[in-house]
């Protein structure tokens, strides 16, 4: 998973028409690629960086780590 430390993102999907589809834009407290994390599957979404960002990764065991210590944030999630 990937959190938005700084700057902005947007999720954009690549469209069978090669056009580029905007999803959503992710800033600064913002979080994405929980699901993959979790999962383990491959998105057929991408990220692109819309000023200079910053992200910081969270590994997928810290990721389940804290999901198990903390409902509380494992329900925030899941309603995302």
């Amino acid at each position: 998973m990937c959190c938005v430390v700084r700057g902005a993102v947007r999720v954009v999907i690549h469209a069978p028409s090669g056009r580029d589809l905007s999803f959503e834009d992710i800033e600064a407290g913002g979080h994405f690629g929980e699901l993959a994390c979790l999962d383990g599957e491959p998105r057929s979404a991408s990220v692109v960086a819309l000023l200079n960002t910053v992200v910081a990764t969270v590994p997928t065991a810290a990721l389940e780590q804290v999901l198990l210590e903390n409902p509380t944030i494992a329900l925030s999630l899941m309603r995302r």
